[in-house]
């Protein structure tokens, strides 16, 4: 039995995560639901991942962005502003969120209100226990800082628990618009962002992060493209990408900073190429980061740990600082039975999802692939054909 305020964020969330250009084409036709979309795969379906495909068709992806990246951030805070009555952050603590609260303090501009999402962070206070380490040392104790460059946004924590994973879990995930594989942190940030904004009218944005540019490099060409799995579950209706929104100017312009600094280095070995864009070493990460200009963050936790990276909760566990502060997502899953609780119900999640699509719920879906050398646009399954024959 949901409460009153459970059936809120249902029934809100559903009407406000649909946006009509962020689906999935099967055979052409447009899914809103992920585990559906690729539960086809093994039914001989092709499917593939639509970001805005109408949108980006009518750029031109081999032309270099002239305007440096520090100042289209500004030109794009500043439109939004403009345009928005309401302007929401989703702030993360990350490099990503945070250059976007940095843009907005250059621009001299303020947003009307910043979000943070904690996980048991009640239940962890006092206890010297933290299921989100970068939140907690790259926010928390950060939020005046906030507040003095910020004096006239509300500043919200929203602390997920048990209910709210347990609200997700008795979602069909084959049905809930854009359900994920297991209804992490960005889906249950984004139900209940889209719950606090209630029915939201054209005159309110949140801002998230998401997703830095993707190369490969194919037969002698560079390609951009986009994967679902960094992009599907943090927009929605009034949701949009800082960095990825209709308008692709700053993706490219990205997307070309990095081809540039590819070509620089002397890297023109695929396998290099895709390797270094997955590494967990802290200095390459912080390369590609400042190429495309993120700023960093209060805190800069990944050097505790040689190979620590931000979102890899495992790796802090190899970090003596980390242990000392007892910072570890696995000592709250053993040590609560809240904790707990939200492991096996993750657990279930990945399970409903492999079950209900046959792949494993690490699957990524590919959207179209950008040639930067020629502009032209083409599919994933025409790019995939190449890379077999490569």
């Amino acid at each position: 039995m949901h409460t009153n305020f459970q059936k809120q964020i249902i029934d809100n969330a559903t009407i406000n995560m649909i946006n009509p250009d962020i689906c999935w084409l099967v055979d052409g036709e447009p899914v809103y639901n992920r585990t559906r979309a690729v539960s086809m795969i093994q039914h001989g379906h092709l499917v593939e991942f639509n970001l805005y495909n109408h949108q980006w068709q009518q750029a031109d992806w081999s032309r270099p962005v002239d305007t440096p990246l520090t100042g289209l951030y500004m030109q794009h805070a500043i439109a939004l502003r403009q345009r928005y009555a309401n302007v929401k952050i989703a702030y993360s603590g990350g490099v990503d969120s945070h250059t976007i609260l940095k843009t907005f303090l250059r621009a001299k501009i303020e947003p009307d209100e910043i979000y943070y999402f904690t996980f048991l962070h009640q239940q962890s206070v006092g206890s010297k226990l933290s299921t989100n380490y970068e939140v907690e040392r790259g926010i928390i104790d950060h939020v005046s800082t906030l507040q003095n460059w910020f004096p006239n946004t509300k500043i919200t924590m929203i602390d997920f628990d048990i209910d709210m994973l347990e609200l997700l879990r008795s979602m069909p995930v084959d049905q809930f618009p854009c359900l994920t594989f297991c209804g992490g942190m960005r889906t249950m940030s984004n139900i209940t962002v889209m719950s606090l904004l209630g029915h939201t009218d054209d005159d309110t944005v949140v801002l998230t992060g998401c997703d830095k540019p993707r190369l490969d490099y194919i037969n002698g060409q560079w390609y951009a493209y986009i994967l679902d799995g960094g992009s599907h579950d943090v927009w929605g209706k009034n949701v949009q990408g800082f960095y990825l929104g209709a308008d692709p100017t700053i993706h490219i312009a990205q997307c070309h900073q990095l081809k540039n600094y590819f070509q620089k280095i002397g890297l023109n070995n695929r396998a290099d190429i895709l390797k270094i864009q997955s590494s967990r070493n802290f200095n390459i990460r912080q390369q590609i980061n400042d190429i495309i200009a993120r700023d960093r963050p209060f805190d800069n936790i990944t050097v505790v740990g040689k190979h620590t990276t931000w979102k890899s909760q495992d790796r802090f566990a190899r970090s003596e600082h980390a242990i000392l502060k007892n910072y570890l997502l696995d000592r709250v899953m053993r040590q609560t039975e809240q904790g707990r609780r939200i492991s096996q119900s993750w657990t279930q999640m990945k399970t409903e999802f492999e079950r209900i699509t046959g792949l494993p719920h690490t699957y990524d879906v590919y959207g179209k692939f950008r040639n930067l050398d020629t502009g032209q646009t083409e599919s994933s399954q025409q790019v995939i054909g190449k890379i077999g024959r490569d």
